[in-house]
């Protein structure tokens, strides 16, 4: 990313990156409102956009870090950001790891689950309502393996469904206390397995797919 000013130009890393802007580490003194002109590198095929720095924090550890809004941006360009941003984003999750996602309004099988996971290894994520666990569920920088539904869980949006229409390769557990629940639930094929909610080691290993 190289930004020139006048006479002036340098070289900044790209933080993050829109088809609107791009959030930019370096060191050329840049002030709020200045138009510029910014050649993205963009795998050995550059494209040059006009931009405008819409805030500047001042020099850290890391560099000064300026805000840039692209401006009159042609079609053809747009639809190459496009691409580039999606790529990133494809490469950033193939690259983190793989996530447990926990749907649980009680607060005491979040956190059990939470400890009992990590004590696997495994990295996850909670949601104490259906609505806060699908945003998790549908951030395109998040990998997730396994959803556990707790069958408390508020009633507002039809979790299991939901991710057997959008997600469909994600495996799909749920907790419940009553056995007949579980196995009914199982039996249909609405989820993969059932977990009891007092579950020992090997139960939640098993349910997993780990054993």
């Amino acid at each position: 990313m190289v930004l020139a000013r006048h006479s002036h130009s340098g070289t900044f890393a790209v933080e993050s990156l829109s088809v609107g802007g791009a959030l930019l580490v370096g060191e050329l003194a840049l002030v709020d409102g200045e138009v510029i002109k910014v050649l993205l590198e963009l795998g050995g095929n550059p494209i040059v956009v006009s931009g405008q720095v819409v805030r500047v924090v001042e020099p850290s550890e890391g560099g000064r870090r300026v805000a840039v809004a692209f401006r009159e941006v042609s079609p053809s360009s747009q639809s190459r950001l496009q691409a580039s941003v999606v790529n990133a984003l494809q490469r950033r999750r193939a690259a983190s790891p793989s996530l447990v996602l926990v749907f649980a309004e009680r607060i005491e099988i979040r956190k059990a689950l939470e400890r009992d996971l990590a004590g696997l290894g495994i990295h996850s994520l909670a949601a104490a309502t259906s609505l806060e666990g699908i945003r998790q569920l549908d951030d395109v920088s998040l990998r997730f393996e396994t959803v556990i539904v707790d069958a408390e869980l508020d009633p507002e949006v039809d979790v299991v469904s939901y991710v057997i229409r959008a997600h469909p390769g994600i495996r799909r557990i749920l907790l419940s206390d009553q056995e007949l629940v579980r196995a009914r639930e199982t039996a249909s094929g609405r989820v993969h397995a059932g977990l009891a909610a007092r579950w020992s080691e090997a139960e939640l290993v098993s349910v997993l797919g780990r054993d």
